[in-house]
């Protein structure tokens, strides 16, 4: 184990190896440029956010977001019915 600083924190570095699939390992290269940023970085930044809970905070505030917008919509043009395309109507898709 070894010691180091970063973002004003003390940590200690740890080798753990996990398996991830094909697709997160491109991710992980394509965002990081091949390894031009750092993939530890990203990965223990990321692993943090999703634990701590956070992607259900962003969920929380995409439904609020939605529920914003409907409000807004209805506020401008109020209960007018959405109005379908001829092509919807011609192919019965209302």
């Amino acid at each position: 184990m070894h010691s180091y600083a970063g973002d004003g924190e003390v940590m200690a570095k740890v080798n753990k190896a996990y398996s991830i699939d094909i697709e997160t390992f491109q991710m992980i290269e394509h965002y990081t440029h091949g390894g031009e940023n750092s993939r530890s970085a990203l990965v223990n930044n990321a692993i943090k956010w999703y634990i701590r809970g956070n992607i259900h905070e962003l969920l929380e505030n995409h439904e609020e977001l939605k529920a914003n917008y409907k409000r807004v919509c209805n506020e401008l043009y109020g209960d007018k019915p959405v109005q379908t395309s001829w092509w919807r109507r011609l192919l019965g898709l209302n």
